[in-house]
């Protein structure tokens, strides 16, 4: 006897002291019973109603944690709304769709955009949670996916036990919310699809026409995600990669392989015309190699790959994540089993490549593990209990690991609403409608000192401290900026911050340094040739960074004559290329230790 939801399945194996499932059937298996179309778009529409009318009805945004990240995101927006291009006018490993959601709404105001960007965000998730509904899962499952997939593509919690609200690294959670669709279109089986994984052109019927049309929708839509991926963040698209080899070589349908290529070459070489062509392609694969030669300026993955598999919940996932695949596998479903767990790691792999470590995905490898454990062979075993029985307590167990950081993940919706008084607009004439953590001390700002033995900066004769700005920084370049703005001989000019973000040439009115990072992830001795004004903050975000950039400062030819001082900022007019002796290059500083993904 087989399942009627899924058919038996060829890659699975008989333990031994365990009931043998039987031998695999070639007849096609009946269609699982799945959502029916009109209270699944309802369902959906009410799901993602809900998530828009919460992050538009404050009409701003709110920013109480990782405001570099926030920075960083407004520097590349604020590019392309003048009309620049990401690779080519600013170097970023990130792609124009990590930028284009925002700008594309600025005319609303920043703060509005970027919660506009979180929703378009879910907005695009709409069509392909639809099919999988349609084509794969029962109305109630489908539901749950969605809302996974949706709050994950919209939320402002940069990781899922972080307080407050933030636009910081929105690009991850819609890359995560891709994966995951992904992941559910090659793992779970579709309705009426063939069990050799082929629909071939000898099938004939109507039900041979409909898994042809199906396998073709499917191929279409994972191309089609891979190729915003490639242009939105291309790890993630290099994840989602090897799921689908992994899909292919387990036996994926071929129409549904070859429309999965097609599609994405396909959408990929449109955005790569409308993004600027050859040119930008070719400037985007040159930032993303800088980048993975950047070495200590990029810390999150120079530590053990392992890391995200061994934390006490990761280790814990990945136990239940095994116990289901081996439970697939002894229930006749082999093949689901290998692609099941190899998804399992690569979310893990995805999150090493991520600020926070955190393998966002397996929230939604749960449900599809829940999904699954309903069409095992009846009767099969899984260490002494009905495999089924073991598929879904795994299921349950990994949902249940992940479900408060979702649950957090939805919470931070409710921090639009809220008006804390330590939150002000202190960027009021740049972005009116976005509130920052207001830090109360000394400085505008709350820092770190750093150890003493730590050697304080020198520059031009400066001295600078052994400190980092913790909240508060955007207080303190609206400090530099207002003091810039008064002085006449200064106003106008570009202005280069020599620390990880450089945000201060949006608030002056000055054009941007041509081909500056606005999230520096290695050397940039081009653009401080070049720059006007060179910025020392008094305590930067990265003090390991704004060493470095320090350093080639004082090495690149350059008198650097001190031509503004705040209480936290030293403004360097320097002179020209020639103008002072190039002394012997420092020892390369260490990177940050702060979210560089």
């Amino acid at each position: 006897m087989t399942s009627s939801a899924t058919p038996p399945d060829t890659l699975s194996a008989t333990p031994a002291g365990m009931a043998a499932p039987p031998a695999p059937e070639t007849a096609p298996p009946t269609a699982p019973p799945t959502a029916r179309p009109a209270p699944l778009l309802l369902g959906l529409l009410a799901l993602f109603g809900v998530i828009a009318l919460l992050l538009l009805a404050p009409g701003r945004m709110a920013v109480s944690t990782m405001e570099g990240d926030v920075l960083h995101l407004l520097d590349g927006v604020t590019r392309m709304r003048m009309g620049q291009w990401p690779h080519v006018d600013f170097a970023t490993p990130l792609g124009a769709l990590a930028y284009l959601p925002v700008s594309a709404w600025g005319d609303l105001g920043l703060g509005r955009a970027m919660a506009l960007s979180h929703a378009t965000a879910a907005a695009v998730c709409l069509p392909a949670l639809v099919w999988i509904g349609l084509s794969r899962l029962r109305l109630g499952m489908a539901l749950a996916l969605g809302a996974v997939v949706l709050v994950t593509a919209a939320t402002l919690a940069w990781s899922p036990d972080s307080q407050g609200a933030t636009a910081a690294m929105s690009y991850n959670h819609w890359g995560w919310a891709l994966v995951m669709q992904g992941m559910a279109l090659m793992l779970l089986d579709r309705a009426g699809a063939t069990a050799g994984g082929a629909t071939g052109r000898g099938a004939t019927g109507r039900g041979a026409t409909a898994a042809r049309t199906g396998a073709l929708i499917d191929g279409l839509m994972i191309g089609a995600l891979g190729a915003v991926l490639v242009f939105l963040k291309a790890t993630f698209a290099v994840g989602l990669a090897g799921i689908w080899l992994v899909w292919v070589l387990t036996g994926a349908e071929r129409r549904a392989i070859a429309a999965s290529v097609l599609a994405g070459l396909g959408l990929a070489a449109a955005f790569a015309a409308a993004f600027g062509g050859v040119e930008v392609a070719q400037a985007y694969i040159g930032d993303l190699l800088r980048v993975a030669e950047a070495g200590e300026a990029r810390p999150m993955s120079q530590k053990p790959a392992l890391i995200t598999f061994v934390t006490p919940s990761g280790l814990t996932v990945m136990i239940g994540a095994l116990i289901g695949a081996l439970a697939l596998a002894r229930g006749g479903r082999g093949r689901a089993a290998i692609r099941f767990f190899a998804a399992c790691i690569a979310a893990h792999l995805l999150a090493w490549q991520n600020f926070g470590y955190d393998p966002t995905a397996m929230t939604a490898l749960a449900l599809i593990l829940l999904a699954q454990s309903g069409g095992l062979i009846p009767g099969a075993l899984a260490f002494g209990r009905p495999a089924a029985t073991v598929a879904l307590c795994a299921g349950l167990v990994i949902f249940g690991v992940r479900a408060p950081g979702l649950l957090n993940s939805a919470r931070s919706f409710f921090h639009l609403f809220a008006a804390p008084p330590e939150q002000v607009a202190v960027l009021a004439d740049f972005a009116p409608d976005v509130i920052w953590q207001r830090a109360e001390s000394d400085f505008s700002g709350r820092f770190k000192l750093l150890p003493e033995d730590d050697e304080p900066l020198n520059l031009g004769g400066i001295t600078q401290p052994t400190c980092t700005v913790l909240t508060g920084g955007p207080g303190l370049i609206a400090e530099a900026a207002a003091a810039i703005l008064e002085t006449p001989a200064l106003r106008g000019r570009s202005v280069l911050s020599l620390d990880l973000v450089n945000p201060l040439w949006m608030l002056t009115g000055a054009p941007p340094q041509a081909g500056a990072w606005n999230w520096v992830y290695g050397p940039s001795p081009a653009q401080i040739a070049g720059a006007e004004l060179l910025a020392l903050p008094r305590c930067p975000y990265a003090p390991p960074i704004t060493r470095m950039m320090a350093e080639e400062a004082a090495t690149s030819g350059r008198a650097m004559r001190v031509a503004l001082r705040t209480p936290n900022w030293t403004i360097f007019e320097p002179g020209p290329v020639g103008s002072a002796p190039v002394p012997a290059p420092a020892q390369e500083a260490e990177g940050p230790e702060g979210a560089t993904d």
